[in-house]
């Protein structure tokens, strides 16, 4: 992990202190994040800050977005497993009257990172992202605004079952492991299979040749 700021330590804070502990409002066991703590532990996850202006907007947002994404896609990673590379980035500078663009933001990019394979997540002290086994708690609360990048996962049927593009890039993924009965939590094997009658593979548009 990089080492250098304040603000970068008030975010080390955070995940070791929040991030990477259980709560009783998460709905089911073991850490807010389980990836958080494998990741730092084999130094597979980078912060940084990336100082934005106080009069930021979605665009700046989605240039810092863009950004991310390249740097997240080139840079090297400790540990042999992919799937535990992140990059997390502080966006000192961002006035609290502008954190609620991060969430524009974010709406903006997903589907744009989705398509990659990337999956992004932004948190500030007023997000209002729910957790996916909670609907009743916020979970993506943070002492500071932060974006964070990585590559998708299995778990990732939670946050992309409901939207068809999303859907088809995570089924290309991971639908193999669902078609030959090796999921065993109940609510991923529900989602999966809400979003795959809802969009059932055969109905996929054929691009022209």
């Amino acid at each position: 992990m990089s080492t250098n700021t304040s603000c970068l330590d008030e975010v080390r804070t955070w995940l070791a202190g929040y991030v990477t502990q259980p709560h009783d409002d998460i709905g089911r066991p073991g850490a807010i994040c389980p990836f958080v703590e494998p990741s730092m532990r084999v130094d597979a996850l980078t912060l940084r800050e990336w100082p934005v202006t106080t009069e930021c907007t979605v665009t700046e947002l989605l240039s810092v977005i863009d950004r991310m994404a390249e740097a997240f896609l080139t840079s090297a990673h400790n540990g042999g497993n992919a799937a535990l590379h992140a990059v997390v980035v502080a966006l000192p500078g961002l006035v609290p009257e502008r954190h609620r663009l991060l969430d524009e933001a974010h709406a903006t990019a997903k589907t744009g990172l989705v398509r990659r394979g990337l999956m992004l997540g932004q948190f500030h002290p007023t997000c209002d992202e729910r957790a996916a086994r909670n609907e009743r708690f916020p979970v993506s609360r943070s002492p500071l605004p932060l974006l964070a990048i990585r590559h998708m996962a299995f778990h990732d049927v939670l946050f992309l079952s409901d939207d068809r593009e999303w859907f088809d890039c995570y089924r290309d993924r991971f639908g193999h492991r669902f078609e030959n009965a090796h999921v065993h939590d109940p609510l991923f094997v529900r989602l999966y299979a809400q979003a795959n009658d809802r969009w059932p593979l055969a109905d996929r548009a054929v691009a022209p040749s």
